[in-house]
């Protein structure tokens, strides 16, 4: 779990935590992270974006480049990676300052898809891989979409609302995962984790998925 806001009385920045079989390690942003040697990695959807006041407009693209490279290290050495967004951030920015400032969102358009705001939040989530359907019945909730922009990208539909609107979805990078997810741990922040990671644990011991429509057959 790398780079996740924790407030007072919550996490430390820095822990490791065993629940049951999983093993859990938080960790707070660095300019040079390393992902490799774990089985899934989480970030925020908006990684990096204001993380330092001042930080020059040099800096910040090149603090892009190394996590970029690096979830493609871990990726192609079979690691799960995963964006997880917390809160209504289509409303907040536009899809061209998210890209420019959001780490997730630049994944997100590597794969042809751009997040747009629903018309309000929404916990009416279906799982449409069944391993998610416990931690989304507990956490949740979005008030943000994707949809594809002219891109034929083959993905995996994660999850969606009850309109049919996409608001999770995973793509293959190497030979690990990159996955988009809703969600929000409210003051929960270890139970939400430890549903997601046992979630995650089912993901990974499923085959792999192969051949799947475009994304554009799913969102309207």
């Amino acid at each position: 779990m790398y780079g996740f806001a924790r407030g007072p009385g919550l996490l430390p920045e820095i822990m490791n935590v065993g629940v049951g079989s999983l093993r859990l390690r938080f960790r707070g942003l660095a300019e040079q992270p390393v992902f490799t040697g774990h089985d899934a990695v989480l970030l925020p959807f908006d990684t990096y974006q204001d993380w330092l006041p001042g930080l020059s407009a040099d800096g910040e693209p090149l603090l892009h480049d190394r996590a970029r490279a690096e979830i493609r290290r871990a990726a192609a050495a079979g690691v799960t990676v995963g964006f997880l967004y917390e809160d209504c951030f289509a409303h907040w920015h536009s899809p061209e300052d998210l890209g420019r400032h959001s780490l997730g969102a630049q994944f997100l358009a590597e794969l042809g898809l751009v997040a747009t705001p629903l018309p309000g939040p929404t916990d009416d989530l279906e799982a449409l891989v069944p391993c998610f359907a416990e931690y989304l019945r507990r956490f949740g909730v979005t008030e943000s979409r994707f949809e594809a922009r002219d891109s034929d990208v083959r993905l995996l539909p994660l999850v969606r609302t009850s309109e049919g609107d996409l608001t999770g979805v995973a793509g293959r990078t190497g030979s690990g995962d990159l996955l988009f997810l809703p969600g929000d741990p409210g003051r929960r922040f270890l139970e939400f984790f430890v549903a997601l990671g046992a979630a995650l644990r089912g993901w990974r011991a499923m085959p792999a998925p192969g051949s799947a429509p475009t994304v554009s057959a799913w969102s309207r």
